[in-house]
């Protein structure tokens, strides 16, 4: 198997030709100002037909989340949230080493703060919130099945995920960041 805390993505194409049965044609690696996750759209030509799939890869193995928040369990989610007729990509299937999501490629842009028309950005916003709202009145059994524990309590809905993301923190700083000391300290004071 490959080094976890330096995946060989390269292994990833032949994994999607088999999986999908087709050839892989086009690859092109997706450039982020931010850095973000390693991920592709890939285009597969399966028996004359053109697939356009997106991949997501792991985060590096030194973000202490990724062991708690793995990439195999948002492929679970994210296929929970399609079955749910939310919009999202369809997963196509999960590549176990290294770790990837392909997921059918769904077109769009990602760059809400271009957007200069403020008719547009506040129609994206309602969007964005009458979704959110339709996820939060899902059945929360849908991501049980996704291996996702619900909240033991309402303080532990509050706090759960935030001693995820403090310990991250905690890991990655080099010196305090007066505000997100704050701001962890009243959230659970105010759970």
């Amino acid at each position: 198997t490959a080094n976890p805390a330096h995946p060989d993505w390269e292994r990833v194409f032949p994994w999607i030709e088999r999986h999908l049965g087709g050839r892989v044609v086009r690859r092109q690696r997706q450039a982020r100002e931010s850095g973000g996750r390693p991920a592709w759209f890939v285009d597969v030509d399966v028996q004359g037909r053109l697939v356009r799939t997106y991949v997501r890869g792991t985060r590096d193995a030194a973000f202490e989340y990724a062991r708690i928040y793995t990439t195999e369990g948002e492929s679970k989610v994210v296929d929970a949230l399609h079955r749910a007729g939310h919009p999202v990509p369809a997963v196509l299937g999960f590549c176990p080493d290294p770790p990837a999501i392909l997921m059918e490629c769904v077109p769009g842009r990602d760059d809400f703060h271009a957007i200069r028309d403020d008719a547009q950005r506040g129609a994206l916003m309602r969007h964005f919130m009458e979704i959110l709202v339709r996820q939060h009145a899902l059945d929360p059994s849908l991501f049980a099945a996704a291996g996702l524990e619900p909240p033991s309590s309402p303080e532990g809905f509050a706090l759960d995920d935030l001693r995820v993301w403090e310990r991250a923190y905690e890991l990655g700083r080099s010196e305090a960041v007066p505000m997100i000391t704050f701001t962890c300290a009243w959230v659970r004071r105010h759970a």
